[in-house]
């Protein structure tokens, strides 16, 4: 749950980065929690699992755990970039050449445009862990 919202915060940092700021402004606390945030989502995620799960259940949930944080590698870049392209293809067009549309601002609002729906996600994500939790802790009360 903390890492997702580590993550979430970090690209909500890069959409509202100002092009004119220091790197100490935005970027330096944003690359700080896209380390962190993956992080504690890998290490909770094995803890929690080796807690959860018995014995001879643990390699087919790490595998599992594992299969997920690599979709989430392989998904992240692909839908980022599908984003990008499709929005600076739309806004540009396609009669600049490459180095005209490099200096385009348009390429800056599609970065924001990818950061802003991977802080949704990220934000997205954080409801399902409290959903589930607010029903343990239901379920648990009642026993």
């Amino acid at each position: 749950m903390f890492g997702s919202a580590l993550s979430a915060t970090a690209n909500v940092l890069y959409a509202i980065m100002d092009e004119k700021a220091t790197y100490f402004t935005y970027q330096f606390f944003a690359q700080m929690l896209c380390v962190i945030g993956p992080d504690v989502v890998v290490v909770t995620g094995y803890v929690y699992l080796t807690g959860v799960v018995g014995i001879g259940e643990v390699a087919v949930a790490g595998a599992s755990l594992q299969f997920f944080i690599a979709f989430g590698f392989v998904c992240g870049p692909s839908l980022s970039t599908i984003i990008y392209t499709g929005l600076v293809q739309r806004k540009v067009g396609r009669g600049l050449t490459q180095a005209e549309s490099k200096e385009s601002p348009e390429l800056l609002s599609s970065l924001r445009a990818s950061f802003w729906l991977w802080a949704g996600i990220g934000y997205t994500c954080e409801l399902k862990p409290l959903a589930i939790r607010r029903n343990v802790t239901e379920t648990d009360d009642s026993t």
